[in-house]
């Protein structure tokens, strides 16, 4: 009898529900009676329904019976004195000396702090074998000591030994820190160093006393708000938005005047009026390569690039002409401006 199906009266609805609650093996149910299995089977069967009837508790009993009985098997030993490997370990490994029982107690060594030795004749797992020549020729930094007792021979290997140290060569770590006039220089360039970063942190959100000198702080000539850190790019920004916006009427106005002029036969227009819309293009490409990396300083949104969302409503605007205009006017006119989406004012000068 190999398998759960093997026991009578155990049939495909019972072998389902059997694995299903965990017993897949004949050892599941050695490991249980008769009523713990009768429990397991029928919280299963409550959650998954797969059989109308239970198996009883001595129908179970029974099962328990009739399972054979489980097979021991003994674990075999193997013999590694047989190994050249070993035998070499063996030849090159020290000979213990027996230690009485006075030396014990004089070393203040426990029985139990003994270890057990290893017999090689009868090894239940594999052996790690270790097997290195010594020396014979001591090196400067290592001696090989052998001494010859009547019962074998013992060979000691001392720790390697390390050359004494020059204290002369020795030096604190005092001795490389600056001194006299190099620690001062240092400690000024520190200073130096921490009041302009504190200048720079500060100039993030004030302006310097001279920038709004005789200024009224409700004047929109007052320079206010968060410092950009590219105020050039986006002067250049706001220009070629301004003349691209004014370019695009005037380049429509003057293209549809000259073709109704042409059409007419009648050249009273002057020809200089093609320059509008010959030049639209041009700021078109500046406008393409420009206007995209002019960002908010706060917000990271593009400036002069349109947008279809919800602008603040402390944001520059103009009935009919929106907001990228009238904020670029601002930002060249009084060098600030708010943000048209989160409303925050950013000024270009410190």
């Amino acid at each position: 009898m190999q398998d759960l199906k093997d026991i009578p009266g155990i049939g495909p609805k019972l072998l389902q529900l059997l694995e299903a609650s965990g017993f897949s093996e004949l050892e599941d149910l050695r490991a249980m009676s008769a009523d713990q299995i009768l429990d397991h089977l029928g919280e299963t069967n409550k959650h998954h329904q797969l059989t109308k009837v239970l198996p009883t508790q001595s129908q179970i009993e029974s099962w328990l019976e009739r399972l054979p009985a489980a097979e021991t098997v003994e674990a075999q030993g193997v013999n590694y004195e047989s190994d050249p490997d070993i035998l070499s370990m063996l030849e090159y490994a020290p000979i213990a000396e027996p230690v009485t029982g006075a030396q014990l107690m004089a070393g203040e060594v426990k029985p139990l702090d003994i270890s057990e030795p290893i017999y090689l004749s009868n090894v239940l797992n594999e052996v790690e074998i270790r097997v290195g020549r010594r020396t014979t020729t001591p090196t400067p930094h290592q001696t090989v000591g052998i001494q010859k007792f009547e019962s074998g021979l013992i060979v000691e290997d001392e720790l390697p030994t390390v050359a004494p140290v020059d204290i002369s060569r020795v030096k604190s770590v005092k001795d490389f820190q600056p001194q006299g006039e190099e620690l001062e220089q240092i400690q000024k360039a520190n200073e130096k160093e921490a009041k302009s970063r504190d200048e720079r942190v500060k100039l993030l959100t004030t302006t310097r006393a001279e920038t709004n000198k005789g200024r009224r702080p409700s004047s929109r000539r007052f320079i206010r708000g968060v410092l950009h850190p590219l105020p050039g790019r986006m002067y250049l920004g706001a220009l070629i938005s301004i003349l691209g916006l004014t370019f695009i009427p005037l380049a429509l106005i003057a293209g549809l005047a000259l073709f109704i002029n042409d059409s007419l036969g009648k050249p009273s227009l002057p020809e200089w009026l093609l320059i509008f819309p010959l030049l639209l293009p041009v700021f078109g490409i500046l406008w393409i390569i420009v206007a995209p990396g002019c960002r908010c300083r706060v917000c990271g949104q593009k400036l002069f690039l349109p947008k279809n969302c919800l602008k603040h409503r402390n944001a520059h605007k103009l009935p009919l002409i929106g907001y990228i205009f009238p904020t670029a006017l601002h930002m060249l006119s009084f060098k600030w401006f708010r943000c048209i989406f989160c409303g925050t004012p950013i000024r270009l000068k410190e």
